[in-house]
């Protein structure tokens, strides 16, 4: 009953922004200039509002989005194309503008609240240290704005994002034009239409494990990375947690190929950043899952203990050296491959693979510093040992 309210509560709250600007998932895309609000109004209306009828002129303003240079273009197709069916009418389009500003103070609303919650979670209720958190910074704030940032890291439990990215993130002072995209389970973070819009306010982008790397929303994470936003990924594809391993070999999953196909996509090399983490397989752990009767394989490797977070335990997450991937790509733009899309691009199979062994070479290293914390080397192991079995 209460969980009805909630959610009732929050449609409500939803459903009034989006009367007031009619396009609230306009600003999960960033929009700097008039050009850019015009052009993406297009290809990101509001779940809550129908979708307009805009087929004949998706072309047109897709153009209009990577070749406008100004708010005058834009001025001038707002005219030529505003009294099209599915275009907005002018009172519409003025109330957009107008309106802006309380779609930005929502966002950061929304972002803000996510992230203190996550901030309690684990800070307060837990404990957090993040090593060599200077690196991470730098790059975030301070890196050139012609280079992409591309983080991977190991993938614990289903809080990791955005529990992670609150604590190291500095959300509530951050442009959202810098904050990080991450992909996201489409049957896990996307099933409902409350999670849904905070998802994709905090810029998490869906993603299907059924569909294989070629799937276009990976291409479209690919498409952010080229415009030269920072990207995070979870190398592994999957939650592994600590006690799927022994105590001395690497805690560390094998690598899915889509992390090295994203790479070998970009125009320019991005600037590549390893991280590990250990403490999240405590406060929110997983057991594996039994095969039921009749069935040879159990759906799911795994599953949640419980749906309640666990408090008391240790997160530390160790922050890597940046490194860059720029012979690969040099090899990508050698071979010269003719006819080479994102869904067929078997050509680049063993640059890929062999890029996918680098980065996991490069976060083992990181890997190795970590695994002294989760047995006792730090002075923190016996919470840590508390999640195996």
């Amino acid at each position: 009953m209460v969980s009805k309210c909630i959610s009732s509560a929050w449609l409500a709250i939803l459903a009034v922004v989006a009367l007031l600007g009619h396009d609230v998932e306009v600003t999960a895309f960033h929009t700097n200039s008039r050009s850019n609000l015009i052009s993406q109004s297009f290809k990101a209306p509001s779940l809550l509002a129908p979708r307009a009828s805009c087929k004949k002129h998706d072309k047109v303003f897709s153009l209009l989005a990577m070749k406008a240079a100004g708010a005058k273009a834009a001025t001038a197709a707002e005219k030529k194309y505003r009294g099209y069916k599915g275009w907005k009418t002018e009172v519409q389009t003025s109330r957009f503008f107008l309106l802006d500003w309380v779609r930005r103070a929502y966002r950061r609303f929304i972002i803000c609240l996510t992230g203190l919650i996550f901030i309690f979670l684990l800070r307060v209720l837990n404990k957090t240290k993040v090593h060599n958190y200077k690196t991470l910074e730098k790059l975030m704030l301070e890196r050139d704005e012609g280079v992409g940032l591309f983080t991977y890291s190991n993938h614990h439990s289903m809080l990791d994002d955005p529990g992670l990215p609150a604590l190291f993130m500095p959300w509530h002072s951050m442009p959202w034009r810098k904050m990080r995209w991450n992909l996201c389970n489409t049957d896990m973070y996307f099933v409902h239409p409350v999670l849904t819009h905070i998802f994709r306010l905090g810029k998490g982008m869906p993603v299907s494990r059924f569909e294989g790397p070629e799937q276009r929303y990976m291409r479209d994470f690919t498409e952010k990375l080229n415009n030269k936003d920072w990207c995070h990924i979870f190398a592994e594809g999957k939650i592994v947690q600590p006690w799927r391993f022994e105590r001395d070999e690497p805690h560390l999953g094998e690598f899915r190929i889509g992390p090295a196909k994203v790479l070998t996509h970009q125009d320019k090399a991005p600037i590549c950043l390893p991280m590990y983490h250990i403490g999240m397989h405590n406060v929110y752990p997983e057991r594996q899952l039994k095969p039921k009767k009749g069935q040879k394989k159990a759906r799911g490797a795994s599953t949640p203990i419980s749906a309640i977070p666990r408090i008391g335990n240790q997160i530390d997450i160790f922050v890597g050296e940046p490194f860059s991937v720029e012979p690969w790509i040099e090899r990508v733009k050698a071979l010269g491959a003719q006819g080479v899309t994102w869904e067929n691009d078997a050509a680049y199979k063993e640059i890929q693979e062999d890029l996918t062994n680098h980065l996991r070479e490069r976060l083992l290293e990181v890997e190795a510093q970590a695994r002294p914390y989760l047995y006792g080397g730090s002075g923190k192991g016996k919470k840590a040992r508390k999640g195996r079995k």
